[in-house]
C-alpha cells in the first residue's frame, strides 16, 4: 500500500496544539469559511475547474511529522521523511483535490505542514463532523468507478477518525464492500482498530467464504498488538481451515508472531496432517521461526518424520539457515 506517511501510535508523550487550527498555504488565497453539508461544498468548490478542500478531523492514536516541512500538493515532492521523534497530533488535516466535482487525489497532513497548492485554488472547511466525513469517505470507498489510488486512500482516511463509527464502518466495508474494498478495510481493521477491530476480524475468519480473502484475514491478524485470540485463531485456521491456500497463509504468519508455541503446533501439523502439500508448507513455516527455534524444529522433523519428502524439504531449509547447529547437523548427515 503506498501512502506518503507513516502512522505512529504512541502511549506517552506530548500533543501539538495547533490541531484544529487552518493550515498555512502559500501561493494562493484561502477560502476559509463554516461547512453547510460536505457533499455540497465539494462540489461547489470545484464547479469552475480545480480546487483543493481542507478540514480537520481527530484521530486516533497520534501522528507524527517531519518539522512541518512544505507539502507540494500539486507535485510529487513530499517534503522529507518521517521521524517517530518529531512533534504528535492528535488531529490531522484531511485534503481532497477536486476537479469538476470529483474527488481525483486524497491526501493526509499534520496540522504543521506547510501547503503549496501550485496555484490551484483552497478551500479551508471549519466544522466538518467526523461522522459527516467518515460518511463520505466511505461514499469514495464503495464507488467502484473511482480510482483505486483514491478508494484506497479513502479506507485510509476512515481507519484514522476518533470515532467508533469509523470502525462500524470498516466492519460494514470489510462484509459487505466489493474485494477489493473488503480487503482494504479488513486490513485497517486489523491495524490501526485496536480490540474492536481483532474482534471483528474473527467473525470474519469463521463467516467469510472467499479463502482468498481469508488467507488476507490471516496477516490482518498479525498486525495490531499481541492478542492471544488471534494466535488462538492463526492457530485455529492452520489446522482447520478447508481451505489449503487458508491453511499455508496462516502458517506462516503462526510462525511470525506465535513463537515456541508455533513450534508445537506446526511440528504436529508436519506429523499428522493428510495433505502432504501442507505438511510441506508447514515445515517452510517452521523455517520462518526464530533462528535458534527454527534450526531445532528442523533437525527434529529431519530425523523422525516418516514421509521422506518431509524429511528433504526439511533438510533443504536447513541447509539456508545461518544457525552453526544447522551446519553441524549437515556436516554429521553428509559423514
Amino acid at each position: 500500500m503506498r501512502i506518503a506517511f507513516r502512522i505512529l501510535v504512541v502511549s506517552l508523550g506530548l500533543v501539538a496544539p495547533l490541531a484544529a487550527q487552518q493550515p498555512a498555504v502559500t501561493g494562493v488565497q484561502v477560502d476559509a469559511h463554516a461547512a453547510h453539508g460536505l457533499p455540497a461544498e465539494l462540489n461547489a468548490a470545484s464547479k469552475d475547474g480545480i480546487a483543493w478542500v481542507g478540514y480537520s478531523i481527530p484521530v486516533i492514536g497520534h501522528f507524527s511529522d517531519n518539522d512541518g516541512q512544505t507539502l507540494y500538493l500539486e507535485g510529487s515532492h513530499d517534503g522529507g521523511s518521517w521521524d517517530s521523534d518529531k512533534e504528535q497530533f492528535d488531529h490531522v488535516n484531511v485534503l481532497l483535490r477536486m476537479e469538476k466535482g470529483a474527488v481525483t487525489k486524497v491526501r493526509v497532513a499534520t496540522p504543521n505542514r506547510k501547503l503549496d497548492t501550485g496555484g490551484v485554488k483552497f478551500v479551508w472547511l471549519e466544522g466538518v463532523s467526523q461522522d459527516e466525513s467518515i460518511r463520505e469517505f466511505a461514499s469514495l470507498a464503495n464507488n467502484a468507478s473511482q480510482e483505486r489510488k483514491v478508494r484506497d486512500a479513502s479506507v485510509m482516511v476512515i481507519a484514522q477518525h476518533e470515532s467508533s463509527a469509523a470502525t462500524s464502518t470498516l466492519i460494514s466495508m470489510a462484509s459487505t464492500g466489493d474485494s477489493f474494498v473488503r480487503e482494504k478495510a479488513a486490513f485497517w481493521l486489523g491495524a490501526h482498530r485496536g480490540q474492536d477491530g481483532v474482534k471483528a476480524l474473527l467473525q470474519l475468519t469463521r463467516t467469510e467464504q472467499d479463502e482468498h480473502l481469508r488467507g488476507k484475514l490471516a496477516f490482518d491478524l498479525t498486525l495490531g498488538k499481541e492478542n492471544p485470540a488471534a494466535i488462538d485463531e492463526l492457530i485455529w485456521m492452520a489446522k482447520n481451515d478447508a481451505s489449503p491456500h487458508v491453511r499455508k497463509e496462516a502458517q506462516f504468519w503462526m510462525a511470525q508472531k506465535a513463537g515456541k508455541r508455533a513450534a508445537g503446533e506446526l511440528r504436529q501439523i508436519v506429523q499428522s496432517d493428510p495433505d502432504r502439500s501442507i505438511r510441506r508448507s508447514a515445515v517452510f513455516a517452521i523455517s520462518r521461526l526464530p533462528e535458534g527455534e527454527a534450526a531445532a524444529q528442523l533437525i527434529q522433523v529431519a530425523e523422525t518424520n516418516k514421509d521422506p519428502d518431509v524429511r528433504k524439504q526439511a533438510i533443504f531449509w536447513l541447509g539456508q539457515s545461518k544457525d552453526p547447529k544447522a551446519l553441524d547437523y549437515l556436516t554429521k548427515l553428509l559423514r
